[in-house]
């Protein structure tokens, strides 16, 4: 697959992020909802993700954290990566197995290696449920000069708490994204029916009302619009209804 790139501004934009606006929601509910899927059923718990950004090659929102990394190899030359955040490690683990009477402060380093294979086998559970949206590993091209990659971040939460990130790291050239349809554009016309409610003020007058003087909004004459219910206000309280047929004001004053 060759790579194909915009011009704009002196920075170049690849095709895939070009086209992230109309893309993001297909991604937003096929891997959240997988993520969703996997995690509650792995860990026994109702889990929720909510899918922060879909970006290329660089992620601001994966610095300053440690992660728990699993390599899934597609075929020979891609694979996709799955990053637990320590804090989310930190959470399964309590959750399932208790607090760690030894690993304290938290350590990603001291892990055992039951804990290791832990995360590893809910890493692989989380690809099975990816897969099925990626490119067959036999369909990715081979021996192509497109190494960009798709990042997708999760922030993972549970019933009580949000218990951290988790990234999944795809090769652009193993996903498919479909995009939203894009409507007509709409005619001003298509709004010529449509009720709203306003406010047009062009200046003041005063009126005596029961010997008081009141302030009374003046409004433009109203010849070439359409009025189902105008009602001129004046101060907060006051209301004028104006009846289009006959052209009559009546003023409601609320002392």
């Amino acid at each position: 697959m060759d790579l194909q790139f915009e011009q704009q501004e002196n920075k170049i934009i690849s095709t895939f992020s070009k086209q992230l606006n109309r893309t993001y929601d297909w991604f937003d509910v096929n891997f959240t909802e997988n993520l969703e899927i996997a995690s509650s059923d792995f860990w026994n718990t109702e889990i929720s993700a909510k899918l922060m950004g879909v970006c290329e090659n660089v992620n601001l929102l994966s610095s300053q954290d440690e992660y728990f990394v699993t390599k899934i190899r597609l075929n020979k030359e891609r694979a996709i990566f799955i990053r637990l955040s320590k804090q989310i490690v930190r959470e399964f683990l309590e959750d399932s197995m208790g607090q760690s009477p030894v690993n304290k402060p938290f350590d990603l380093e001291k892990i055992t290696e039951l804990e290791a294979k832990i995360l590893t086998g809910f890493n692989n559970y989380l690809y099975k449920f990816f897969s099925e949206l990626l490119v067959p590993p036999n369909e990715i091209p081979q021996n192509t000069v497109n190494y960009n990659e798709c990042i997708l971040t999760f922030f993972v939460t549970n019933k009580k708490r949000g218990i951290g990130k988790l990234i999944v790291t795809v090769p652009v050239i193993a996903v498919k994204p479909e995009k939203l349809r894009i409507r007509h554009r709409f005619s001003i016309d298509d709004f010529k029916t449509c009720p709203a409610r306003f406010n047009i003020s062009v200046g003041k007058t005063k009126i005596k009302l029961n010997g008081q003087e009141v302030d009374f909004n003046m409004f433009p004459a109203a010849e070439e619009i359409s009025f189902t219910d105008i009602k001129f206000c004046f101060d907060t309280t006051n209301e004028v209804d104006f009846n289009e047929d006959t052209n009559e004001y009546t003023l409601i004053y609320n002392e």
